[in-house]
């Protein structure tokens, strides 16, 4: 269903870059698009339409061959989305409103989804006069209490005196009889009547989105089995929620999610979860050349289980014990879910990463390493000391090495083990001794933010590519997770201008760009 929600995406990203208003609506409106969409509708995804057009500045994207560039190929989706992008109003579309994309569920068959986009009409004559133009060639018929256009390839438009549905599916599936379930909702039987799902949408947010597991709940074996979801245990899939909200503000872009499971399954998840004992290798990495760092709390025991579940995985795991001698009870007792892990790209040597976990059992971590050492991936130095030999699946670059011999070392002590191709970082973790200067850890990771992950990436050390991202230059991005929700925030160089301001900006330079070398 992604290949749906893509293409339904292209005449959202041009409904926004023309739609504009000096104010936006804190509550759901009379006319809202989401008092047609059914109550068992398991993902709603909003787009405020006026405030992404007054923070991007966007209408005078309309000219550029990007802008042009997107009605082609909507066009070839659907031959009226190219004239309503070009003026929705004029073709009768509210765009004082917020477009939703949904997610219509058939729980008899759970993967059996439709992909929809809601749009509020204001004019429905005017409407249905621009489809005598653009639609000729195409039948428009009746359903019950709507009109609609079959376009073929799993994909529908319809549409009465208040609303516009345009349909696709991955699947064939009665499309019509899925757009009669639309139109027959009414405002009070509609999603729209979820206090959770208000509470979301009536937020003045950029992009919001609201899913639930509870439609699923109705088949929960069914639903297990059409998403790979074979570790979650049919009882856990009623009452839960998720939201989101992904907001452009002046040089940066923030993402918010909140989540509110039942009591049984949030204690369910708690168990693939430890409590952490301290970021040690992230206080020994300094500030200045950290690239990516990471700290988070898994539980091993809680992981293995979640693995296990699937009966793939768990016969390939069980072939590879058998060959290699390796009980997997010695890895659930021996390392605590305590993982901290950086790259560190010092100037004029090479991206070296550094990992650390910590130990519980220190007898059951040395009998961990010494089956390594048997099979050929380490070897042993003296005290405590190995080098990793970088063949197999340890040869990809995230163990570049600053050693003579171009290898990462493995250090084992009674409560931790760290693994680094620097050499710097790893007599500082071997000596406990913290560089001058700031760390990491307090700065760029403080644990104390959230009890699973925190995250932090340099973006002016990223290489970007230079197609895609020519011009915008980012600081960094944070992250911090916990088991009620995460926080991220991307931060541009340019910390005074609206972020969604700065990406089309930059999309309309491009467009110069081009058009002059073309002259």
């Amino acid at each position: 269903m992604i290949s749906s929600l893509f293409r339904l995406s292209i005449i959202s990203l041009a409904l926004f870059v023309i739609s504009s208003c000096s104010t936006c609506n804190s509550s759901i409106p009379d006319g809202d698009g989401l008092g047609i969409v059914p109550a068992d509708a398991p993902l709603i995804v909003a787009f405020n339409l006026p405030a992404l057009a007054e923070k991007g500045e966007l209408q005078n994207l309309q000219s550029t061959p990007f802008f042009a560039s997107i009605v082609s190929q909507a066009s070839l989706e659907n031959p009226a989305f190219a004239d309503i992008m070009r003026d929705p109003s004029k073709a009768g579309i509210d765009i004082n409103q917020k477009l939703y994309f949904a997610y219509d569920v058939n729980p008899a068959i759970p993967n059996e989804l439709m992909s929809t986009m809601v749009i509020s009409l204001d004019d429905p004559a005017l409407f249905e006069q621009m489809l005598v133009d653009v639609a000729s060639g195409y039948e428009i018929e009746r359903g019950s209490g709507y009109n609609f256009i079959d376009f073929g390839r799993l994909n529908m438009m319809a549409w009465d005196d208040h609303y516009l549905v345009f349909g696709e599916s991955d699947l064939f599936i009665n499309m019509q009889e899925r757009m009669d379930k639309y139109f027959a909702t009414t405002p009070s039987e509609s999603i729209a009547q979820n206090p959770k799902l208000r509470s979301a949408m009536a937020q003045n947010r950029d992009i919001s989105l609201w899913a639930t597991t509870t439609p699923f709940a109705e088949n929960p074996y069914a639903a297990i089995e059409a998403f790979g979801l074979k570790w979650i245990s049919p009882a856990y899939f009623a009452n839960n929620y998720i939201q989101a909200h992904l907001d452009f503000v002046d040089g940066a872009v923030e993402l918010e999610v909140d989540m509110d499971f039942q009591e049984s399954a949030m204690e369910q998840l708690s168990r693939i979860f430890e409590e952490r004992t301290g970021p040690e290798l992230l206080s020994m990495v300094p500030e200045k050349d950290v690239f990516f760092s990471l700290d988070g709390s898994l539980s091993m025991e809680g992981l293995y289980n979640v693995v296990n579940s699937d009966r793939t995985v768990r016969n390939w795991l069980q072939g590879f014990y058998e060959k290699s001698g390796f009980v997997p009870e010695d890895l659930i007792e021996a390392f605590g879910g305590h993982l901290a892990v950086t790259t560190y790209r010092p100037e004029g040597k090479p991206t070296t990463a550094a990992i650390s976990l910590d130990v519980k059992d220190y007898e059951r971590a040395k009998k961990i390493v010494a089956l390594g050492v048997e099979l050929g991936l380490f070897e042993n130095s003296g005290k405590s000391r190995f080098v990793i030999n970088t063949g197999g699946f340890m040869s990809f670059s995230f163990f570049q090495s600053d050693y003579p011999d171009g290898k990462s070392r493995l250090y084992l002590r009674d409560d931790a083990l760290f693994i680094s191709g620097n050499q710097t970082l790893m007599e500082n973790f071997i000596n406990r001794q913290a560089p001058k200067g700031q760390t990491v850890a307090g700065n760029l990771i403080d644990p104390s933010r959230s009890e699973v992950l925190n995250a932090f990436i340099n973006m002016e050390l990223m290489t970007s590519d230079e197609e895609i991202l020519p011009v915008i230059q980012f600081q960094d991005m944070k992250l911090d997770a916990g088991m009620d929700g995460i926080f991220a925030r991307l931060r541009f160089e340019n910390e005074d201008i609206n972020a969604l301001k700065q990406v089309f900006d930059v999309i309309k330079s491009r467009d110069l760009e081009m058009m002059n070398q073309v002259q």
